[in-house]
């Protein structure tokens, strides 16, 4: 076989395996939610029946909660269902940025250091499942987004300042959303983040 034939088949096995590549996990595989909806949750099991429902796909999720997969009501936990951890192994999610409060972040940190498979890196930690990323930071160290995301706001878990912040990273875009979930919000505060995705279209 002479160079130039080897040189071409070779060239067309690397674009075959580019093309499959962004088939498979590219662009072209992720869905998207429009026009954008902004929902109610009761729980974090009712964050993923959205995701779901609607067949969201390889997407990035942006969750401004203290905990990651479930809200804890009293002592208890108030779901067994790791919502994210799910949405990773199942495709729906690929990237997660879990945004945590800047005074829960000393004690979040602290035990996040101390968990086997969790890397610091300079923006906070980053936690790989499976085929998926999760980032853990606090808010003064979260920076704009480009793509659109599954946003998830727990706003009992914020002070009034912080929760402005997060109000006006989605209505200036800085947070693009499509769907974003408000979990257990007040009348008031459901309104004022819906009001924010509306003003961001």
């Amino acid at each position: 076989m002479s160079p130039r034939i080897y040189t071409i088949g070779c060239m067309i096995v690397l674009l075959a395996g580019i093309l499959v590549l962004t088939l498979g996990y590219g662009p072209l595989t992720r869905v998207f939610v429009s026009p954008p909806r902004c929902e109610v949750a009761g729980s974090s099991a009712d964050i993923f029946r959205f995701w779901k429902s609607i067949g969201v796909k390889g997407r990035v999720a942006v969750v401004f909660t203290r905990r990651l997969n479930g809200e804890v009501v009293g002592k208890e936990v108030e779901s067994s269902v790791k919502y994210v951890e799910a949405a990773l192994q199942q495709g729906m999610v690929r990237t997660v940025y879990h945004v945590v409060p800047d005074g829960a972040w000393s004690e979040v940190s602290e035990k996040l250091s101390r968990m086997p498979g969790v890397r610091p890196i300079e923006s906070g930690f980053a936690i790989l499942f499976g085929a998926g990323r999760v980032h853990v930071l606090p808010l003064s160290h979260f920076t704009p987004i480009q793509e659109k995301a599954l946003v998830v706001v727990a706003p009992a878990e914020w002070t009034i300042d912080e929760y402005g912040v997060i109000v006006n990273l989605i209505k200036q875009q800085r947070v693009p959303a499509d769907l974003l979930a408000v979990l257990r919000g007040s009348d008031a505060e459901v309104a004022r983040l819906c009001e924010a995705l509306a003003v961001s279209r």
